[in-house]
């Protein structure tokens, strides 16, 4: 006589990826990765994701397994699911603080502050006639883009009380009409454009540095520059991007440019018109300005 033993079915280990545990995770990870800048850079406290096992994660953590999932009887999250959100919420810190965010933005602004003030000679290479060709015609489009911007009467002419200055109006006024039509303007801020007559570049792209010219030198005149290169590094008040802020000189000549967006940036342009003195009377700025930051905490 056989006795049959009992067939038992195999416990069925506890799922970790539920649609529960991923979703608490990706709403903490999103909560902290909103709050992480705010708190680094805007209220200049410590940083939230400041090691490898940040105080504020562990804590959200720590109160979620020992506080909050006691309370769920019956359907508390498994040892899986929790390891789930720990992942999600630690993950987030290499995008939204201590990882991407921190790092990435001097990465790409830092190289061409290094350039200026440590140029070194091997990172020059020489430029054909195709690649000064393109060059030229990326600063044609440029150009032909900034007209339409300063043409304030939408007329294809700009005139001296439109923002560009008297001097610089009869400088470039080819046919002596008092105005600048869209090829005057091009061909007289190509003439006045070190890059449009460059013979070497920098072996960086500038299309993954901030600050690094097509060709040739870098301009640390440029406002732009100023306020995204050094106003990052040194630390200096934020504008709204493409901020137009325009000026009337001594002289009397009103001039305006979309690239002025720091509170240094309003002198350095007017310095770039030979029309206008060096220290503007008044600056016109419409912009959205906010606290200041410093290198120092990078």
């Amino acid at each position: 006589m056989t006795v049959e033993s009992p067939t038992t079915d195999p416990v069925r280990p506890a799922r970790a990826f539920t649609p529960r545990a991923v979703g608490i995770g990706v709403a903490l990870a999103l909560t902290l990765a909103w709050v992480a800048p705010w708190n680094d850079w805007y209220l200049d406290n410590s940083y939230l994701f400041n090691n490898y096992l940040p105080p504020t994660a562990t804590t959200v953590l720590l109160v979620l397994a020992l506080v909050v999932n006691p309370l769920l009887g019956r359907r508390r999250l498994g040892r899986g699911e929790l390891a789930v959100i720990t992942a999600l919420v630690l993950a987030v810190a290499g995008v939204a603080s201590s990882g991407f965010a921190r790092y990435w933005s001097i990465v790409v602004a830092g190289p061409a502050r290094k350039l200026v003030r440590q140029p070194d000679e091997a990172l020059r290479l020489p430029m054909d006639q195709a690649e000064l060709a393109r060059v030229v015609a990326s600063l044609r489009a440029e150009f032909t883009a900034d007209f339409a911007a300063v043409d304030a009467d939408g007329d294809q002419r700009i005139r001296a009380d439109e923002a560009w200055g008297a001097a610089t109006v009869a400088r470039d006024d080819r046919d002596g009409d008092g105005a600048l039509d869209a090829d005057e303007y091009v061909a007289g801020r190509l003439a006045h454009d070190a890059r449009a007559h460059a013979t070497w570049r920098w072996a960086l792209p500038p299309a993954l540095f901030l600050g690094v010219p097509a060709a040739g030198a870098t301009d640390t005149d440029d406002a732009e520059y100023q306020h995204v290169v050094d106003g990052y590094i040194d630390g200096a008040g934020r504008t709204a991007s493409c901020t137009r802020t325009s000026w009337r000189c001594r002289a009397g000549n009103a001039n305006a440019t979309r690239a002025a967006r720091s509170s240094t940036s309003t002198a350095t342009s007017a310095r770039r018109w030979p029309g206008c003195a060096r220290d503007p009377v008044s600056s016109r700025r419409r912009s959205v300005r906010s606290r200041s930051w410093r290198s120092s905490r990078r």
